[in-house]
């Protein structure tokens, strides 16, 4: 979809200021990407919940995702969610992020909060204190 991309930007006016970098390893200077970008736009039309998300949102990078999958919740209304498919959609959010400065700080500062609760030690206190609470003795109701 690369040309359609490529097209859709040329349309807006958008070629100069965009850049589609493709996959770029971690090792291979994917933190860097991150922290020189202005936003991080995620299209899908079916997902999961993509890492990459909480790796730009750890990083201070705004976010425009679409509104698919795991995304909604995972972001904590910490990004701008558009709709799959929505191109024109995705081409406002973007400049809207650009242009916006109160948008663009309130989706880096809660962008930094909602990563933090998403880390590997975080996580992995969550799922000890569920194993914890399923492994405790159930009380039996008391006669009434």
């Amino acid at each position: 979809m690369e040309d359609e991309v490529r097209d859709s930007l040329a349309r807006h006016g958008l070629t100069e200021a965009s850049e589609l970098a493709g996959y770029v390893p971690i090792d291979g200077g994917l933190l860097e990407l991150y922290r020189s970008s202005h936003v991080l736009l995620h299209a899908s039309l079916t997902e999961g919940m993509p890492q990459v998300i909480i790796e730009a949102l750890a990083s201070g990078l705004p976010v425009v995702a679409t509104a698919v999958g795991g995304i909604p919740g995972a972001v904590e209304g910490n990004a701008v969610l558009i709709a799959a498919g929505d191109t024109d959609a995705a081409v406002e959010a973007v400049a809207a992020v650009a242009r916006d400065g109160e948008l663009r700080r309130r989706l880096v500062t809660g962008g930094l909060v909602t990563a933090r609760r998403q880390t590997l030690s975080a996580e992995t206190e969550r799922v000890v204190a569920f194993i914890e609470a399923a492994r405790r003795p159930a009380r039996a109701p008391s006669a009434a």
